[in-house]
């Protein structure tokens, strides 16, 4: 188990809702969210020329429902996985959300190789101390921080009316505030496998294998019946095209010539309709994103790419992911209602993304005992000896699991997507520099439950001075 990489995944995936207001499931998408836009810069005029540069938070402020379509299919080691996943999540006021990571500054401070964007990591020296992070200022230097204070988590909840309010933390002390909901009611989505009906809170709707929610190229139909809470959004029904699901070829990589070898990778996959295509790669050392035209059915991943993210010693893994996106903006929509502690924007805006994922890992090197490592299925021998966690440090998010944080943890591996998400950050390495790599997994593996940050949230208050 990684256990130090699952508890740096606070520092690329901890979203926080914005303050007073209960947005239903957290979506994983914010300030500095999947796209990498950090909110100053124009959204793309056409979200469909390139989705992942579409920053929804871009502009005026505006309210924010996304629906979300994910197919994955994830192979690590030798654990195979399909999930697809339905979810809604709504932001009330998209200059009042936060994300206590920089994901714009690791796009900022990387570089260009042979046409991919290579991301920049944080490397800190000496390491930071208990309770803060390493990440990027905006002069590109590794630098220590604490976590945003909207990431704190409560120590006493039960001093709080659990139907009235909530607990936050303001100054170092538990404060408890009414709980304010903004929604969009009743919501049908239909033309898929069977229709689904979510009401707020509106929780994701999961299935794995087979027993698929949706095919891919459906045309679906949202309907909103209008907030019955505080506030939120009046009814609307839109309707949207999915695109295909991804099926590739990577199964038939050979681990050794991706992680030793000396040439290029191909990769293929069957086209789509949609114009980009993505593959993704990130490890302990980096991560990379390579964009090539879904009408091509294949694309070559220079081999100058591949070395930049693979670490030169200790134990390391990588991860591969071919991603195709379909996304669609509406805006304009009109909302109602008010809130106490933010300020409803003048309008909503309605996502729809659909999101398919086919990904393959590889880990190498050898482990604390020298045991030889694997890589993919296959298995080589790895480089030089690597240092595990403590075991005060797995005694510490062992006993969180079934303790402090069973509430969150339990929740989080219920859900299909949060589990997904868990079982690519624990593939990572052992230490504080797999947190690239768990950045890659939050882009192969995104969580539209929310879950998995409460669970991960809960694990670093608990855990993280043990686990340095």
């Amino acid at each position: 188990m990684r256990y130090l990489a699952l508890l740096s995944a606070l520092t690329l995936a901890a979203c926080v809702v914005q303050p007073g207001t209960n947005t239903g499931a957290s979506g994983t998408t914010g300030t500095t969210g999947a796209s990498g836009n950090s909110g100053q810069q124009p959204a793309a005029a056409n979200p469909s020329d390139d989705p992942i540069a579409f920053d929804a938070f871009a502009g005026p402020a505006h309210a924010l429902f996304n629906a979300t379509f994910m197919h994955t299919k994830t192979t690590v080691l030798s654990t195979s996985g399909e999930y697809t996943n339905v979810g809604v999540q709504l932001v009330a006021n998209t200059e009042e959300y936060e994300l206590p990571y920089n994901l714009s500054a690791m796009q900022k401070c990387g570089k260009e190789v042979e046409g991919c964007q290579v991301m920049a990591v944080a490397k800190c020296s000496p390491a930071c101390k208990a309770g803060e992070n390493c990440t990027l200022d905006k002069d590109c230097d590794a630098v220590c921080q604490k976590p945003p204070a909207s990431a704190a988590v409560c120590k006493t909840p039960s001093k709080c009316d659990a139907a009235t309010e909530r607990c936050v933390v303001e100054n170092s002390k538990d404060v408890c505030k009414p709980i304010e909901n903004f929604d969009a009611g009743k919501v049908k989505i239909t033309g898929l496998t069977d229709p689904l009906t979510m009401t707020f809170p509106y929780q994701t709707e999961s299935s794995t294998g087979s027993d698929t929610l949706f095919d891919g190229e459906e045309e679906v139909t949202v309907k909103a019946f209008g907030s019955e809470e505080d506030a939120g959004y009046e009814a609307f029904e839109e309707k949207f095209k999915l695109g295909a699901n991804m099926s590739s070829q990577l199964k038939k990589l050979k681990s050794a010539d991706v992680v030793s070898g000396t040439k290029d990778v191909a990769v293929t996959w069957s086209k789509g309709a949609s114009k980009l295509v993505y593959l993704t790669g990130s490890s302990s050392d980096g991560s990379f994103v390579c964009k090539a035209k879904d009408e091509d059915g294949a694309f070559t991943i220079p081999r100058d790419v591949i070395d930049e993210v693979i670490p030169t010693k200790g134990t390391f893994s990588l991860q591969l992911s071919v991603t195709r996106y379909t996304l669609q903006v509406k805006k304009g929509l009109k909302l109602k209602g008010e809130l106490t502690e933010t300020e409803l924007p003048k309008e909503g805006w309605l996502v729809f993304t659909h999101f398919s994922s086919d990904s393959l890992g590889f880990t190498g090197g050898t482990g604390p005992t020298g045991t030889t490592g694997t890589t993919g299925t296959t298995g080589t021998t790895g480089t030089t000896g690597g240092s595990g966690p403590s075991q005060a440090c797995i005694d510490c998010v062992n006993g969180a699991k079934t303790g402090a944080c069973k509430t969150e943890y339990d929740a989080c591996v219920a859900v299909t997507t949060c589990k997904a998400l868990l079982d690519c950050a624990l593939a990572c390495p052992l230490d504080s520099s797999g947190t690239s790599c768990i950045s890659g997994c939050y882009t192969s593996h995104p969580d539209p439950s929310g879950k998995s940050s409460d669970a991960i949230t809960c694990a670093y208050t608990q855990c993280s001075g043990t686990c340095q």
